[in-house]
Parts: C-alpha cells; structure tokens; sequence
C-alpha cells in the first residue's frame, strides 16, 4: 500500500502502536536472562502502560530491572489527556521505572510545562537553527534550569556543531551520529590498542625464549 498514509487515520496507527508495543515487551521478557544489564529505552503509549501486556511485563521482571528502563512516550500522546498522564506515570515511576518525554524540538521546547507530570528526561530534537544562535543557546540553558529534576538529552547531535552547542548550555545528555561513532571509533581505538599490546608482549616473550 505505498499510497495509503497508516498515519493518517488515527485509530489505525494508535492500533499499530499497541501492536508493536505489545510485541517489544515480549520480545523483551523473552530476551530478559540473555540480555546484557545495562538501560534500555522503550517506546510506549499511555494505552500500553494500563494494558494488560505490561502489567505481565512488569509481573515478569525484577524490581532492579525496572530501575533501568525508561519508557518513551510522545507529546502528543499525553496531551490528549494529562491527568491520565499524570496519574500513570505516577504509578510507573513508583514500580522503578522513568520516564522520558520525546517529540520536542529545540524551537518548541521553552514553550513546554511539565505541571508535576512527573517527567525524569525529555529528548528534544536538535534544530540547525538553533546551532549558531546565541539566543538559542541562552533559551536553551534556562529551559533546562526550569524543568529541573527533568533532565533534557539533546538528540539529533548529527556534527560538531550541534554537541558544541549543547555544552555551551550546560546540557550532559546527547544522541546523534557524530556523538554514537565517536564512541564506536573510540572502541575501536581500545581494541586496537589491546591487541597491540598484546602483540608487544608476544614479541617480547618470543624475543627472551630465543636466548
């Protein structure tokens, strides 16, 4: 169907997102014993968290596990009823989990109110805009100063540029290309740099059993 927009009738993409949210948490719990500890990001909608899928997700897992998830949820999602929102979250937050806000951009971020949501993160998008503006940069450590304990992650960090402009205000949190290969490069180098060393002392070994 490549001229049929799954987005564009509502009640078909929210069935489309509790599809797969539903197949994530079982893929999950299936992959829970084999799975490395470390946190691990969900998306999900404000439907899936009073479903019954989750509440058997969260029967299923331990409560040091839930401390390092943090479930995903758009803006416009919760819009469409904060209270639920907020009364939610509340419940989600109390079994260990946090919770991230994502669907924000640097242009509409200082016009956002968290209003005791209740919100560890909130991801907003990185707009180029943004990037050579001082302006931009001042508005965007204030927003940050007031969504406290909220902590924001800058995403769409794709250049320099745009990780330059998220330290210049204060921001610690980042994702992006040019941040994610820097880190893939600096593995490298390690690897690299073990199997040299490795190497070094085979040589030397082998050179001191020559004698």
């Amino acid at each position: 169907m490549p001229t049929f927009d799954l987005q564009a009738d509502p009640c078909i993409a929210r069935y489309l997102a509790e599809t797969l949210d539903r197949r994530i948490l079982t893929t999950l719990l299936r992959q829970d014993s084999q799975a490395e500890r470390g946190n691990i990001a969900i998306p999900v909608t404000l439907a899936t968290l009073v479903s019954e899928a989750f509440r058997h997700f969260d029967d299923q897992i331990s409560i040091m596990r839930r401390g390092s998830i943090v479930l995903k949820l758009g803006l416009t999602d919760i819009l469409q009823d904060l209270d639920a929102a907020r009364f939610v979250f509340r419940l989600a937050r109390h079994r260990g989990y946090r919770i991230l806000l994502k669907g924000i951009t640097t242009d509409t971020l200082p016009l956002l109110s968290l209003d005791g949501l209740g919100i560890d993160f909130v991801r907003t998008q990185c707009m180029p805009s943004s990037l050579h503006a001082p302006a931009a940069v001042r508005q965007l450590a204030a927003t940050a100063k007031r969504l406290v304990p909220a902590r924001i992650v800058l995403a769409g960090t794709d250049a320099p540029a745009g990780l330059a402009f998220g330290v210049d205000a204060g921001i610690e949190l980042f994702q992006g290309r040019y941040l994610e290969q820097a880190i893939r490069d600096a593995r490298t180098r390690q690897r690299l740099s073990v199997v040299c060393d490795r190497g070094g002392m085979g040589s030397a070994m082998g050179g001191t059993s020559s004698h």
